[in-house]
């Protein structure tokens, strides 16, 4: 391999953009991020409903542009050979025919998923088809739009997933590919093509969707006008990318059954590939499945929110603060207390992790998480590991349905995302589990998986499994120590008390303890 060609992942998050340019074995060359609540100032109303805080297509890639310049600038002189685009898979930008943005990016907003035209459909026919359910598809968001804004909707002549947006931005192509058109909840998994009837029964013509083209395939160069702004030369070659934990497991070798991946972000994802022709049957649970970025595979994938909890407890016990790191020092001292912590010394104190609603093992979008057991003996380091132990126990959980679905132990899980670093988090998930966690030293996975596409597109490598090869990566163990009690673990069903009354229809569907 040459490792003087960069080969840049850019990777549309949730919570950060970055762009890293990655060697040829997958080392980091430059790395540069952004928040991306830059670009959350966006709102939209319809029928007397209002969503606040949504991306808005035209900042988003007005700081890609900069997000690159800035790359560029640290980068140097070194050889550009080709750019992908990943990113959350789901979202959508909707655009008219002189290819200005409808909306703000579109997700799975809380809706009344029952009153769209997709309701008729059935769940189980919409579970078997496309891998999602009506209330966790993207395509139920658009169906209701089609509904109830179906003026401002009709001016709609062209949907694309985020990353193909920005694909497009940079080269004035319009391309898709199978694992973010799988997030969208209008792609059929079987048939490996767009979901005709159920795109037709959710009221939108199905040519607002692009053609669709493998990962790693050649979209084409950057425009002159994106070389001129960012700096990157005009010859720099733009590859089709993938959804972004697809892509990361891709780059961590996650491709085959048996191997499990754990992204610990915002978000929480746990993800076990499967063949392309093996039939899931409708699953009770949220429990995705996905179009993957290897070939010839899929991915069931629970999501869940995972260090959105820590964000915002860290905000809750240290935004008194003014200076940025003397905040972080505080944060960290409060983990290094946390961690000294015994279950006994909890005095029954749990958190139920649900501050942004419910994704597992059924779904609930109203907020209702809690501290149950509070009291006056408790301090800060209490309440952060409360928040570390239930997200760990719901990982547990997630785990055990997950190993049901499979039918076998997983013979490896790797661990990925932000979350590592919090060596906490790690090892309270790995005495859960009383399962050991191999952590790859890849701080960016995701972008890696897009920079790899990126290879194929250029010829640098001549397949998946030739980048896969090519990345030199160290990897630790965590180890998992002395199980969890009976008795802590029981303190856990108390979530279930806490369920809203909208959410009367949720019915909990705890691990029993005698099974793990």
């Amino acid at each position: 391999m040459n490792n003087h060609i960069a080969l840049i992942g850019m990777d549309v998050g949730n919570t950060n953009l970055k762009a890293v340019a990655f060697n040829t074995n997958g080392q980091v060359l430059v790395s540069r991020s952004r928040p991306t609540l830059i670009t959350k100032r966006a709102k939209i109303y319809v029928r007397n409903r209002v969503w606040n805080d949504l991306m808005d297509p035209q900042l988003l890639w007005e700081e890609i542009q900069e997000l690159l310049t800035d790359l560029v600038t640290q980068l140097g002189k070194v050889e550009v050979g080709g750019l992908a685009v990943t990113g959350m898979g789901g979202p959508t930008v909707a655009l008219n025919e002189q290819f200005r943005p409808v909306y703000p990016i579109i997700s799975p907003w809380p809706i009344d998923e029952a009153d769209t035209p997709l309701a008729s459909a059935g769940d189980a026919f919409l579970y078997q088809t496309t891998g999602y359910h009506l209330h966790n598809s993207p395509l139920t968001t658009l169906s209701w739009l089609v509904r109830h804004d179906s003026q401002r909707f009709s001016r709609t002549s062209l949907i694309l997933s985020v990353e193909s947006y920005i694909s497009f931005r940079l080269t004035g192509r319009v391309l898709g590919e199978p694992s973010t058109a799988s997030g969208s909840g209008a792609w059929d998994q079987h048939r490996r093509q767009w979901a005709d009837d159920i795109i037709n029964l959710a009221g939108i013509a199905r040519n607002v969707f692009p053609p669709i083209a493998e990962p790693g395939t050649p979209i084409g160069f950057l425009s002159p006008q994106v070389a001129r702004t960012t700096g990157l030369p005009e010859k720099t070659l733009v590859v089709m990318g993938g959804h972004d934990y697809l892509c990361a497991a891709t780059a961590l070798g996650v491709t085959k059954p048996g191997k499990i991946l754990n992204v610990l972000g915002t978000y929480e994802i746990i993800a076990s590939p499967h063949p392309q022709e093996q039939l899931v049957y409708p699953s009770p649970v949220d429990l995705i499945d996905d179009t993957h970025v290897y070939p010839g595979m899929r991915c069931l994938m629970f999501q869940m929110i995972g260090a959105g909890h820590l964000e915002w407890l860290k905000r809750l016990l240290t935004g008194v603060i003014a200076d940025d790191s003397a905040r972080n020092l505080q944060w960290e001292a409060l983990q290094h207390k946390a961690a000294m912590l015994k279950e006994e010394d909890m005095e029954n104190l749990v958190f139920a992790p649900f501050l942004f609603g419910r994704f597992f093992p059924d779904r609930c979008i109203y907020p209702h998480g809690a501290f149950i057991g509070l009291s006056d003996r408790h301090n800060p380091e209490h309440l952060y590991r409360a928040v570390i132990d239930a997200l760990s126990y719901m990982s547990m959980e997630a785990f055990h349905v997950l190993k049901g679905v499979i039918g076998a132990e997983p013979s490896e899980i790797l661990v990925t995302g932000g979350g590592v670093r919090n060596i906490l988090w790690l090892q309270r998930k790995a005495d859960f589990l009383q399962t050991s966690l191999i952590v790859p030293d890849i701080p960016d996975a995701s972008a890696l998986g897009a920079a790899l596409l990126a290879g194929i597109g250029n010829k640098i490598y001549n397949s998946l499994d030739d980048g896969i090869n090519a990345i030199r990566v160290n990897k630790s163990v965590i180890e998992p120590r002395g199980p969890i009690s009976d008795q802590y673990r029981e303190l856990f069903l108390g979530w279930n008390e806490i369920i809203p009354r909208k959410c009367a229809h949720f019915q909990p569907m705890m691990v029993s303890h005698e099974d793990i």
